[in-house]
């Protein structure tokens, strides 16, 4: 977003689905219109309208950057209800103008990567996410493509004894040399230890851990918002 007008304008039409409860998961637009005739659906789909490639379209015309908008709609659709209605606002309230998020994106991928410490029992996959997470220590820019690929290539090895651990640190590692990549790093990367803690936990365990990255996101945001 470049300017507070422009802010405004979509915080207002954040307000004004989430007041009349227009926001629904797992669905980009259901067939139910409401007073304005708009439709529900989720964060991207309702917000733009449309069932064609609303998380791009809506990066491109709001100037978010697209892993953000990735991201947020990863945790939307992973919050429990009755705290996912208000995400979307929030998601946007909390960004300043023209908002970089390199040093952010950087703190939240190695947040996540450490985080599967809490399950993985593999040294060598230990050593790997421990590896991977240092990776993230500089500003998302500025990791170099030989760094990157070094970490991407010990993953590998590691992947031969516990690879869907090892897969999620590979991808996150060499998200830094690719542009595509780098928009869907923390989506896989949150994605997998979201699931590997179904793995032993219930749903409500799942759902907490949506929430444990919603507050880390803002967290982090506002820690950068203060300095």
């Amino acid at each position: 977003m470049k300017t507070q007008e422009e802010k405004n304008e979509l915080l207002s039409q954040l307000k004004y689905h989430q007041d009349l409860d227009a926001f629904v998961q797992g669905q980009w637009l259901l067939n139910e219109k409401l007073e304005n005739n708009d439709f529900k659906g989720c964060f991207y789909g309702c917000t733009m309208q449309t069932n064609d490639n609303p998380i791009f379209k809506f990066s491109e015309k709001y100037d978010i950057d697209l892993w953000y908008c990735y991201l947020t709609e990863k945790i939307f659709e992973g919050l429990p209800d009755g705290k996912y209605r208000q995400f979307p606002y929030r998601s946007i309230e909390i960004l300043p103008l023209n908002f970089d998020f390199n040093i952010v994106k950087s703190q939240f991928h190695k947040a996540i990567l450490l985080k599967q410490l809490d399950w993985v029992k593999d040294e060598k996959v230990i050593e790997v996410l421990i590896k991977t997470a240092k990776l993230f220590e500089v500003p998302f820019n500025e990791i170099s493509k030989s760094a990157a690929e070094s970490v991407a290539q010990s993953a590998a090895r590691s992947a031969q004894s516990a690879a869907w651990s090892a897969e999620s640190a590979a991808s996150a590692a060499w998200s830094a040399q690719s542009a595509r990549l780098a928009r869907l790093a923390a989506w896989s990367a949150a994605e997998s230890a979201a699931w590997s803690a179904a793995k032993s936990v219930a749903q409500s365990a799942v759902e907490n851990h949506y929430v444990w990255m919603r507050d880390l996101l803002f967290e982090l945001i506002e820690e950068k918002n203060e300095k």
